[in-house]
């Protein structure tokens, strides 16, 4: 009984941190409940199982190394981990009700961030985690959801609606069950309440392909050459078979799920701080693959505002980086049943070193967006507020006092404003 409590210790110290981050942040006066505290608890054990296994092949990477200087020397350990960021995801996510220990609800990614030298914890909804968020948010009660890939040799037909047809539907038929050739396309079909509502979504195999990823890991999951590195360098290529189908009928019902429309009195501050998150992590990977081809010859169909300054690298082995997922018979570490007791994370995730105190309220002060776009550290939003936090300051405008006025940062980023989040 001893051994569990102190095992289940660290869960239990994460848990009052993203609470405080939560408390902290929330401007609606909400507390987290037994259940999403719960699901918290999820969150370091998926995370903790993830930063191990990464951990892993970090160092047996770098073991296969005959010249060292290619060696990755940041250690996938909680001490590099940036966690005022991935405590408030976790209370956020835990509110929406997805838990990372169920299949294919959300998915987390360590990504290295070369501006901050710390791993963020990034979070990739799978395609069940969209349907709970869709269904939750949803502008009309969905009944039903059918997703299906098409094939060479399948028939199907799409009754578009129109002045002659008023519901959208189709029909299916596979032909040959045992060898129904390649795959043409895929495509979803929602059903609602009111029937004249139903939608049919159609995916090309172009637009399947559109929405795959070119980063770390692709081979993998989607199948063809994977590039063979030896002493960080390029030793040629191999052919990897991969889980197309697979990869290519999740693809469909992310699609399918991301497109069902929601109700904009039902958006929260959940809903609000998750899609702010996906919005930052889809331009991480638009940079990560700029500069993956970057004086390749290759030419990358980005939009002008898809570019960002964030640089993210170091994508772990096996994660697809468009949906996260390792897929079942992939090659991947053993997971743990809970959290590792070698490791630094036996002590508890750390609280962030050299906390920064408001000096106002005497909490601590969070990380906060510049008007650049970039994340300013706890230090350096003290010092650009006068001494405080930014919901002292915001504070202190409101009673019409003067606030000190911010001064720019030693290390030359673009100083705040004085905003207050967002700013």
């Amino acid at each position: 009984m001893a051994e569990q409590t102190k095992a289940l210790a660290p869960s239990a110290r994460f848990s009052a941190l993203v609470v405080r981050e939560y408390e902290n942040a929330t401007t609606m006066g909400t507390m987290l409940t037994d259940t999403q505290k719960r699901l918290v608890q999820n969150y370091f054990i998926a995370a903790d199982n993830i930063l191990r296994a990464a951990e892993e092949k970090r160092v047996a990477k770098n073991a296969a190394n005959r010249d060292h200087k290619y060696d990755v020397t940041l250690a996938y350990i909680w001490d590099n981990v940036a966690m005022n960021a991935f405590a408030l995801d976790c209370a956020f996510y835990a509110r929406m009700g997805l838990d990372p220990l169920q299949k294919n609800h959300v998915f987390i990614i360590p990504f290295k961030n070369k501006h901050t030298g710390k791993y963020d914890m990034t979070f990739m909804e799978g395609y069940v985690g969209k349907e709970v968020i869709a269904s939750k948010y949803a502008l009309d009660p969905v009944l039903d959801v059918t997703c299906e890939l098409v094939y060479s040799s399948d028939s199907f037909i799409m009754h578009k609606k129109s002045a002659d047809n008023r519901v959208e539907s189709y029909d299916f038929e596979i032909r040959n069950p045992f060898d129904r050739g390649q795959v043409v396309g895929g495509f979803g079909y929602i059903q609602y309440e009111k029937p004249e509502k139903n939608q049919l979504i159609v995916l090309s195999m172009r637009d399947i392909e559109k929405r795959k990823a070119s980063g770390q890991g692709n081979a993998e999951f989607w199948g063809g050459e994977k590039t063979v590195w030896e002493n960080g360098k390029r030793a040629g290529t191999e052919k990897v078979e991969g889980w197309f189908d697979e990869m290519c009928l999740k693809t469909v019902k992310r699609a399918v799920y991301g497109s069902i429309p929601i109700d904009s009195t039902k958006i929260d501050e959940a809903y609000e701080h998750i899609k702010r998150r996906e919005a930052e992590f889809d331009r991480a990977l638009v940079s990560a693959e700029i500069e993956e081809h970057a004086n390749k010859g290759a030419v990358i169909d980005i939009a002008p505002d898809d570019v960002t300054d964030a640089e993210y690298t170091d994508v772990p082995p096996g994660v697809d980086a468009v949906t996260g997922e390792v897929l079942e018979g992939a090659a991947e570490p053993e997971a743990s049943t809970g959290p590792s007791t070698d490791s630094a994370i036996a002590k508890g995730p750390p609280t962030p070193p050299e906390e920064v105190i408001c000096g106002v309220c005497g909490k601590p002060v969070l990380p906060q967006k510049g008007k650049d776009g970039t994340m300013k550290t706890p230090a350096q939003v003290k010092e650009a507020l006068g001494g405080m936090c930014a919901a002292c300051y915001r504070k202190e405008q409101a009673k019409g006092k003067k606030a000190a006025p911010p001064v720019a940062a030693d290390d030359g980023q673009t100083s705040l404003d004085g905003a207050g989040p967002g700013f």
